[in-house]
């Protein structure tokens, strides 16, 4: 039965492998269980948490026909998206669907590169220049949610951002022992076809150690080309409106 996990009950995120478990288990180690703004649920096959009007699902393989008659009750309700690595066919009906894939790094060597900033405004300032629908104007409610979010995940070990000032940056999130994904990279449109993606990955590689890094594209084919490899799928539920 999928119920509210507590304080103390860590323990039953640990079981989920696939990148979806690796955030789950980031946010719990940022914020904790039994936060109002952030709740957890699960039971012994799927496990979720709510950020806002936004879902992050972890399946350990096919649920149970209790477990998916209790997320199709629940999810609905809940939340306004729903982000899985298995599609949720049957669940969430009424939701429009997109899907991408899963990349590991294979092949990527680590790479000391001068001049990266760790200062997260910096970062955002590429990522609004790239991204302006986002809203990450200094000063904007958008701005201070997100700065003091991902601020508060690096001082707790479970995000780092990293960026070459007015150029690229790149945030490597969801940090645990041997394993990161990257959360946001992005390259300002005058300075691409300059390698700078590339690099960011392979610093990212030399700053947090000897890690699996994996990322989630909607781009096929483009990740190829800098050195990784397909490791599964992503999907994306969004409300119609």
């Amino acid at each position: 039965m999928i119920r509210r996990l507590e304080p103390g009950e860590e323990a039953c995120l640990s079981r989920f492998s696939g990148w979806s478990g690796l955030e789950l288990r980031a946010l719990a180690n940022a914020y904790g269980l039994g936060r109002s703004f952030l709740p957890f649920y699960g039971d012994e096959n799927a496990a979720f948490c709510l950020k806002g009007g936004q879902a992050v699902l972890a399946l350990e393989g096919k649920p149970s026909e209790a477990s998916r008659e209790e997320l199709a009750a629940l999810l609905p309700l809940l939340a306004e998206e729903v982000w899985s690595e298995y599609p949720l066919k049957g669940i969430l009906p009424g939701f429009a669907r997109e899907a991408g894939r899963v990349y590991r790094a294979k092949g990527l060597e680590p790479l000391l590169l001068p001049g990266v900033s760790e200062r997260i405004a910096e970062g955002y300032e590429v990522l609004d220049a790239v991204f302006p629908e986002r809203g990450l104007v200094p000063g904007s409610e958008s701005f201070n949610q997100a700065y003091c979010d991902l601020s508060h995940r690096v001082r707790h070990g479970t995000a780092r951002m990293f960026t070459l000032p007015g150029r690229a940056t790149l945030t490597v999130a969801f940090l645990e022992p041997g394993r990161m994904l990257v959360s946001d990279l992005a390259v300002h449109p005058d300075f691409r076809r300059q390698g700078l993606a590339r690099s960011l990955l392979r610093y990212s590689l030399a700053a947090c150690g000897d890690r699996e890094l994996l990322l989630l594209s909607r781009q096929d084919g483009f990740y190829d080309r800098l050195g990784f490899v397909p490791a599964g799928q992503w999907f994306q539920y969004s409300r119609h409106t």
